[in-house]
């Protein structure tokens, strides 16, 4: 082979190492770019969750006032009636603040129908005047965030016997069966 042919070779086999270079290079540098911008977004999620809340906590702070604010007056000389209206006021501005959150109350009355998935029946009441399996009474609201329950509703169940039956039921004479079963007496048997 000629002198000439192999410079040749050779000038082309240089240009092919250098093409190489230059693209592990570029690949090289696209991934580190990309290991940087991992590590950046991994930074920015641990910020944004560690200061998640601060946009409701800010919110909260006003609240925090005029409860203190209603203690000190509470404290003092205080009429019921300005200490009830301030109460009220700071009730209304809390739920404003949860409402904007996202945090919406578990629909829960009296004669709203039982829902098991959203309400917690902590007792049966015989006496109230409502259909079976409906609410009668809230002891401890529900809520919902963004349609995920937080709590249930703590409710009474009404049974629908009403009034009327209960008290039947509590003044009526014990049934044959139940007379029975109270007033037998074992009888001493012997083995001699």
């Amino acid at each position: 082979m000629s002198d000439s042919l192999q410079d040749t070779e050779h000038a082309a086999l240089e240009a092919e190492r250098d093409r190489a270079r230059h693209a592990e290079e570029r690949m090289l540098s696209a991934l580190a770019e990309t290991d940087n911008q991992r590590k950046r977004l991994e930074r920015e999620q641990k910020e944004a969750v560690r200061f998640a809340n601060e946009r409701l906590l800010l919110e909260l702070l006003p609240v925090l006032d005029n409860l203190e604010r209603c203690v000190v007056h509470a404290a003092g000389d205080a009429d019921e009636r300005e200490l009830r209206k301030g109460t009220e006021l700071t009730l209304a501005q809390f739920r404003q603040v949860v409402q904007s959150v996202g945090v919406e109350a578990v629909p829960a009355a009296p004669g709203v129908a039982f829902d098991p998935t959203v309400h917690e029946a902590v007792l049966q009441d015989d006496e109230a005047d409502l259909p079976e399996k409906t609410i009668a009474r809230v002891v401890q609201a529900g809520f919902k965030y963004r349609e995920r329950l937080l709590r249930p509703a703590r409710v009474v169940v009404a049974s629908g016997k009403g009034k009327r039956e209960a008290a039947r039921e509590r003044l009526a004479p014990p049934s044959r069966a139940a007379r029975f079963a109270g007033s037998h007496r074992r009888i001493p048997v012997s083995t001699d």
